[in-house]
This record gives structure tokens, sequence and C-alpha cells, in this order.
């Protein structure tokens, strides 16, 4: 055989060679592909669902925000005309410890005021009682009386709510608007952590006692953020009186 021939023999054992290889890599790289896009598709899988809880969030606190301003400026409303019940017969001067809190009642809720944060120009209207439904349109008493100075008031960790109230300053002034017209003065003391089984300690407190406790969930959920107040004797400040003409000249802007 021709050295000529040899060549050419030896080029197509190459070529077979090559072919069988060729073979082999296609057997494998389909299965590492169909791994390789599940793995995306997990991926974007989850990146879509906590995009969709996040979208989600922000609707429910945007509704709650909505909802926490048409009620109050109805309550800003109400409270012009409001006209106190009458004293129970024979008793013209009830005990705090029994008086009730008054309220207005609107779309079936009952309300006892308006919570007012200067801090960050915060107002929301407060209901009597709580459960989950109505705390997703407003802040509801949980326990106690503004008479009794163990007002405790939870709220939705919204950005609209109470969100912030986990970093509010100490010594920043709070103030609770009755509907009766009254104007309780109250002043951050302090904040803590109280764990979310602990109701009765978020009630009170064996080491001390709070005229007002706001609460509300921290990020994960597992516990609850307190803001714990004192109440502050004297009059009450200027910016009630400039918040509540804002909200009457938004309102009136509002029907025209």
């Amino acid at each position: 055989m021709s050295d000529d021939a040899n060549e050419m023999e030896a080029f197509q054992e190459d070529l077979e060679n090559a072919d069988v290889e060729i073979e082999e890599f296609d057997d494998v790289k389909p299965t590492r592909s169909k791994k390789g896009l599940g793995m995306i598709s997990v991926g974007l899988l989850l990146i879509t669902a906590a995009l969709l809880i996040v979208l989600y969030n922000r609707i429910d606190d945007y509704l709650a925000g909505q909802d926490s301003k048409y009620y109050e400026e109805m309550l800003v409303d109400r409270m012009k005309d409001y006209v106190p019940e009458p004293e129970e017969e024979g008793n013209p001067f009830l005990e705090e410890e029994t008086k009730e809190m008054p309220t207005i009642v609107m779309d079936g809720n009952e309300y006892i005021g308006i919570l007012i944060v200067p801090e960050y120009n915060l107002s929301l209207p407060v209901m009597k009682d709580w459960d989950y439904t109505k705390l997703k349109t407003a802040p509801c008493r949980f326990t106690g009386s503004y008479f009794t100075n163990d007002l405790v008031i939870c709220g939705h960790n919204y950005p609209s709510h109470f969100s912030n109230m986990k970093w509010i300053p100490l010594r920043s002034e709070i103030d609770f608007l009755a509907v009766d017209g009254t104007v309780y003065v109250y002043e951050v003391a302090n904040i803590e952590i109280v764990d979310g089984n602990d109701m009765a300690g978020m009630i009170s407190d064996p080491e001390e006692t709070w005229d007002m406790t706001l609460f509300t969930c921290t990020t994960g959920g597992r516990a609850r953020s307190a803001v714990r107040c004192t109440q502050i004797s004297g009059a009450k400040t200027s910016y009630y009186e400039t918040h509540m003409k804002e909200v009457e000249d938004e309102t009136g802007a509002a029907a025209e």
C-alpha cells in the first residue's frame, strides 16, 4: 500500500473517531441544558412571587391610607355637630373609672377620636373596638381608656399607619383628639419590643405605668413594637389647630 493510501486511511479513521466524540457530546448536552433551564425557571418563579408579595403589600397600604384619610375627614366633619349624651340621671359627675368614652358611628363602626403624630405629620381615626378586618381601615383601641390613663391602641404595620412609630424619637408629642373635642397630650417615654404572645405585658408593666401605648408588629411579625407614652399637663399645642384647619379646608375644597 502506498504512502498516500495509508494517509487517506488514517484521515478517515480520525474523522470517524471525531464523529463518535461529537455524538457522545450531543447525548450529554441536552441533559445539562434541561437542568439549567429548570433552575432558571425556579429562580424566575421565586422572583415573581416576591414581586407579587411586595406589590400586594403596597396596594394594601395604599388602600388603608385612603380609607383612613376618608374616615378622618368624615369624623372631623361629624365632630362639629357632636352633642354629648346626657349624664345618667342622679349622677351628674360620674367617676372617671365608670365613664364611657364618647363615640361617633360611621358605616357601622364606632370611632373614639383621632390620633395625631406631629413628628410624621400623621393623623388617623381610631375605632372603639378592634378586629383584623377593622385594622385594615384604621388603628383600633385594644383596651383601656383615656379617662383611666391606660389607653392601648393597636395599628397595622403599614407605612400609612404605625410602621414608622417604631422609630419615633423619645419625647415626641402625640395628641389624641376625642370626639367631644377634648385633646389629650402625650409624650413618648419609651419604646420596647414585647413578645407577640405576651398580651399581659403589652397592657401593663409591673415596673412602669403608661398613660397610653401604641403598638404594631415588628418586621418579622413575631413580636410587637410598643410605644409607651405619658400624659402631659397643660394646653394643647398650636399644631392641632393648624391641622384641624387644614383638614376642614381640604374637606371644603373637596365638597366644592
